[in-house]
């Protein structure tokens, strides 16, 4: 299994596990839609999410791994296709080991 392969396996089970993530992911996105931008960071709204967990409620924690932020990119794009591009997603740093 490639690095790849495993984050996004460890990202699906983080996901299934935790549906208040994508759930807050999909808020804050869709209010900074709302203000009239046409694009924005992944990680911003990553950083947000860290702030209303451990700042503004007194619920579960959980560790939020910044290897997910792109995989929550991704999935809001893949079902708000209209929102395609709204992020700028680059291939997987972990699919051959580098950047392009």
């Amino acid at each position: 299994m490639t690095r790849a392969e495993q984050i996004y396996r460890d990202f699906e089970q983080f996901d299934m596990n935790n549906p208040e993530v994508w759930e807050l992911f999909r808020k804050y996105v869709v209010m900074i839609i709302k203000k009239d931008f046409t694009h924005y960071g992944a990680s911003a709204v990553f950083e947000r999410i860290r702030w209303h967990v451990q700042i503004e409620t007194t619920g579960k924690e959980f560790k939020l791994n910044n290897n997910y932020c792109a995989h929550y990119a991704r999935k809001f794009e893949d079902r708000y296709p209209d929102y395609v591009g709204f992020f700028r997603v680059r291939r997987l740093v972990s699919e051959n080991g580098r950047a392009k």
